[in-house]
């Protein structure tokens, strides 16, 4: 017993010291321009993505395209 102890002391001394832990820092939102209420309607086109996919609607598909249409302006222009 007191020989797997030292075995595993001595192991973990080496492994800690081989691979020292490090600190990633995350990185914060980049980009300036991504704001709240374009997080909010990206979300919200996902749900109408996911639940165009369940169902076939026809009316669904419409405002999901003319929703689409309007996000990706409204992103244009917030990113310039």
């Amino acid at each position: 017993m007191r020989f797997l102890t030292l075995f595993l002391n001595n192991f973990l001394r080496i492994y800690y010291s081989s691979f020292p832990l490090t600190r990633v820092k995350a990185n914060k939102n980049q980009n300036a321009w991504i704001t709240t209420g374009l997080l909010t309607s990206c979300k919200y086109k996902r749900k109408l993505y996911k639940e165009l996919q369940r169902t076939n609607n026809a009316t669904l598909t419409s405002y999901y395209k003319s929703y689409s249409k309007i996000l990706s302006m409204v992103i244009k222009k917030a990113k310039y």
